[in-house]
């Protein structure tokens, strides 16, 4: 697929530019030396006008440096909208790390054992639960670039932190 990509474009540099990589990288892409990127993946779907989701149905996702994945699948079940109304209502996507991480208070302790048994069936990462002392409320984070990719490009989740202000 990204060799079609290359020769819509015309040359490896400009299609190494568009994803702001090198021609080196685009070679060991090429070579299967190097996992490919998602930035270039979409890039080359969009180029070939391949939909991306049914592309990607079945793929193994990792992060860029971790041999952690997840297995994509185009179609979820119900309870990967269950984990999409958390994060948009208790959770965020961290903007500079792959961490989703989700805040409750005691009372909310079973919900996120809940929440966390959820990943781990659908996506195979379990993620931590731990009390945080300066908010006083009990934290599940879960680390995963490829969860979080998926949640913020097909569930249109911004990344960010929530920011609570008093009236």
């Amino acid at each position: 697929m990204i060799k079609d990509a290359v020769k819509i474009i015309g040359s490896r540099k400009g299609f190494a530019e568009l994803v702001c990589y090198d021609v080196a990288s685009l070679n060991e892409w090429l070579l299967k030396k190097r996992k490919l990127p998602i930035s270039a993946f979409i890039k080359a779907c969009q180029i070939l006008g391949f939909d991306i989701w049914d592309k990607l149905d079945g793929m193994k996702l990792y992060g860029k440096t971790s041999k952690d994945f997840i297995t994509f699948k185009s179609v979820y079940s119900d309870e990967a909208d269950d984990i999409r109304i958390w994060i948009e209502n208790e959770g965020s996507l961290a903007t500079n790390s792959t961490e989703i991480t989700f805040k409750q208070s005691e009372s909310g302790l079973s919900a996120l054992k809940e929440l966390q048994k959820t990943f781990i069936h659908i996506f195979g990462i379990k993620g931590s639960i731990s009390f945080d002392r300066n908010s006083k409320a009990y934290l599940l984070r879960v680390i995963s670039a490829p969860i979080r990719q998926v949640m913020c490009l097909r569930y249109d989740i911004p990344l960010g932190y929530k920011i609570y202000t008093k009236p």
